[in-house]
């Protein structure tokens, strides 16, 4: 498994709760591990949130017995259950990409041990 801890800062107060996904890509962009979650397992929902604010939310993803050897992505985002619709989320000077996911630099490595 890997543990992914994130550090969000609030810019505005979300007019309602998002669900963040953490997503494991593969060189070619397929996902193969990936946890989707409330903010801090559901105990600091994000319209509690405040501009300004620093919130640390961690996240684990169960990786696959067998996945191989390899450089791979992490993809982070926020949505809004049920319809989806996903925030948009900026990191420095990084944008979204047309899925409406921020896929982070640079690519982790994974080893079998």
């Amino acid at each position: 498994s890997i543990q992914v801890d994130l550090l969000w800062e609030a810019l505005s107060m979300p007019p309602r709760d998002y669900t963040i996904f953490v997503h494991l890509l593969d060189s070619e962009g397929n996902l193969v591990a990936g946890n989707d979650a409330q903010p801090r397992s559901g105990h600091y929902p994000t319209t509690i949130w405040s501009p300004g604010e620093l919130i640390l939310d961690s996240h684990t993803l169960v990786t696959p017995p067998d996945l191989p050897s390899g450089q791979y992505r992490l993809a982070i985002g926020l949505y809004f259950q049920p319809s989806g619709e996903r925030l948009p989320l900026k990191f420095k000077t990084q944008t979204i990409d047309t899925t409406g996911r921020l896929t982070l630099p640079p690519p982790i490595e994974v080893l079998l041990k």
